[in-house]
């Protein structure tokens, strides 16, 4: 009996999980409780500062697509790399309950298509919705 055909965009969702979590969620929520910024303005300027940061994100994002072991420098690289991972998960998901299909695709190529190739023409977008509107 041969083996099972596995969709690599459910395994690529898989190991995004882990770091799209509630205890990341949780951690960045009582971040956003704390701030000395009024809310609009720190997500005004974090949305301004993206550009400048997204060359050094989407190489974290490659380091972590090869399996080494992602250690953000500071806080804002921290918050920026776990947006790529968030975003990417929605993505993903929306695609998966539509019944997309990469069979032709293996997982690290899916994982850097959701986390790169799709950040600035899909999840940025909607990035910069949510927190314009938040």
């Amino acid at each position: 009996m041969g083996k099972a055909n596995t969709n690599p965009l459910d395994a690529a969702l898989k190991r995004l999980e882990p770091i799209t979590g509630s205890a990341s969620t949780w951690t960045i929520k009582a971040h956003l409780m704390t701030l000395e910024l009024p809310k609009h303005d720190y997500f005004a300027a974090r949305i301004a500062r993206e550009p400048e940061i997204r060359d050094a994100i989407s190489e974290c994002c490659r380091e972590w697509i090869r399996g080494r072991q992602f250690r953000p420098f500071d806080v804002e690289l921290g918050f920026f790399f776990y947006d790529r991972f968030y975003y990417g998960h929605v993505f993903g998901s929306w695609l998966q309950e539509s019944g997309a299909s990469f069979e032709s695709k293996t997982e690290p190529e899916i994982l850097a298509w959701l986390l790169i190739d799709s950040w600035e023409r899909v999840s940025l977008v909607l990035w910069i919705r949510d927190l314009s509107a938040a």
